[in-house]
């Protein structure tokens, strides 16, 4: 994970376009963090490493990295 680690910066108009999702979704139970981990998940096709699945669940595109 080390390797391959990327930060990425969130410009105003992303973290407007990510309360948007939240608000789009009111009976959803995630949060901003969430909301962010999905969205540049599906932004840079990426899969998603979590142990909360239920908070994702929302976003039936998203693809979880899971270690065998």
């Amino acid at each position: 994970m080390e390797e391959s680690l990327h930060l990425i910066v969130i410009d105003r108009a992303e973290f407007d376009e990510l309360t948007a999702i939240i608000y789009t979704l009111p009976k959803w139970q995630g949060t901003l963090e969430d909301a962010t981990v999905a969205a540049m998940a599906l932004r840079y096709r990426c899969p998603v490493w979590t142990l909360n699945f239920r908070d994702f669940g929302i976003f039936k595109t998203l693809e979880f990295w899971n270690p065998d």
